[in-house]
């Protein structure tokens, strides 16, 4: 409790000066957008973002199973070492995204998100994703125009260091080659 207390006087004090991720903030907008839009959340981003913006691949797994295009995700196994193929629960109650996607969607979303307000902090717009067997990060450079975006259905992957490397070519420094295994 006494360092919640600091916490929150420290936002208090500054307010807007931390950015803090929380899935439970997430959850907490969904319900409210459901109950403002009375519709689906899912139908409140198909109408607002997905249709408008083209992106015809993007889907709520929890909503819509996925297609015969779908592709499974896996993970380290970390008892025996091996590969496994992640869980995803179809049918979650709770949770704070799980939408699949694909590139050229994503592509599309980076191209129109210029116009949204607030969205880009510093020049830049980024976010990584994750669930069990998946791993996403985006990256747009407003002044470069520079995009990234990286998908992979390998958890165990350092995905937001490939992304940098990949930035970091594209602006022409040096990158270190990973070892290999």
């Amino acid at each position: 409790a006494y360092v919640k207390l600091i916490y929150e006087e420290e936002l208090i004090a500054q307010p807007g000066a931390q950015y803090h991720y929380s899935n439970l903030g997430f959850i907490l907008i969904y319900h409210l957008l459901e109950k403002v839009m009375n519709k689906p959340y899912d139908q409140v981003l198909d109408s607002m973002f997905f249709q408008p913006y083209q992106m015809s691949h993007t889907k709520d797994i929890h909503r819509q199973l996925p297609g015969e295009r779908f592709v499974f995700g896996y993970k380290k196994d970390d008892a025996s070492g091996g590969i496994v193929q992640g869980n995803v629960s179809w049918n979650q109650i709770f949770r704070s995204g799980d939408w699949t996607s694909t590139a050229r969607d994503l592509h599309r979303f980076l191209e129109k998100s210029k116009n949204i307000p607030g969205l880009f902090e510093n020049d830049s717009l980024q976010h990584g994703g994750a669930t069990s067997g998946y791993r996403a990060y985006i990256f747009h450079a407003q002044k470069s125009g520079q995009k990234v975006i990286f998908l992979s259905n390998y958890a165990n992957i350092p995905f937001i260091k490939i992304a940098e490397d990949i930035s970091n070519i594209l602006n022409g420094e040096k990158v270190e080659m990973p070892e290999l295994l």
